[in-house]
């Protein structure tokens, strides 16, 4: 808050500068002239200062699309910038009228607002981006989540055969060579992955259990990651 109140503060005396430096220094003959001066200064100012002013971090944005557009957006603002500069420079040697002076930073304000759509549109598609990746490692995470359980629940069952807690540990180690993909084929398999283990864990859980039943399952489990293992990201 503190910063906050600070970044305001600094912001404000700015902008006084700006102002009363224009009226002290800057060519009041053609009134309308040096009001469009003074306006330009403002906005390049504010888009300077416009990242301590302006939280471009959203909780619900989980890739951070508007913090990875830093370097494009800030490219689109200098470009403006200098033509601005530029624009007005150019007018006061070739003592443009007024109008030619507003159609020309019109122009640097439409590339301007066009840049900052680029951007958005940028923003976009790197958010729907990480949302698929998302969606595609869930999938993946949910399988390892339940077989680590199992896992769990065989090591804390007791009375389990070795056999069986072999291959278990060995189709942990398998799961880490699995890789993410949007496919039916791979959702569909994870799918399956998730019921069979659900099933064996029910039977781990049982009071009694058949150990040739669990071996089954866990059979079934190694079959179908070996299966998954194949399907990659399409």
């Amino acid at each position: 808050m503190k910063s906050k109140i600070l970044s305001w503060s600094a912001f404000v005396l700015g902008l006084a500068l700006i102002i009363c430096g224009w009226f002290l220094l800057g060519d009041r003959t053609v009134v309308s002239n040096f009001v469009l001066n003074i306006v330009v200064s403002v906005v390049i100012y504010c888009l300077l200062f416009m990242d301590l002013l302006i939280s471009w971090r959203k909780p619900e944005d989980k890739a951070d699309s508007r913090i990875g557009n830093t370097g494009l957006r800030w490219g689109v603002v200098f470009i403006y910038i200098a033509a601005a500069v530029v624009i007005m420079i150019l007018s006061n040697v070739m003592n443009l009228s007024f109008l030619v002076r507003l159609f020309l930073h019109g122009i640097a304000v439409v590339g301007l607002v066009a840049g900052f759509a680029m951007v958005s549109h940028s923003a976009t598609n790197m958010s729907k981006v990480d949302t698929v990746q998302r969606e595609e490692r869930a999938g993946v995470e949910l399988m390892r989540r339940e077989l680590k359980a199992l896992h769990c629940d065989v090591m804390d069952k007791g009375g389990v055969p070795q056999e069986i807690i072999s291959r278990i540990n060995t189709l942990v180690e398998d799961m880490r060579f699995i890789s993410p993909s949007n496919s039916e084929e791979a959702q569909e398999l994870e799918r399956r992955f998730v019921d069979v283990v659900g099933r064996a864990r029910l039977l781990v859980s049982s009071y009694t259990f058949e150990a040739e039943a669990l071996a089954a399952e866990v059979a079934k489990i190694d079959r179908i990651l070996k299966d998954r293992k194949s399907v990659y990201s399409n």
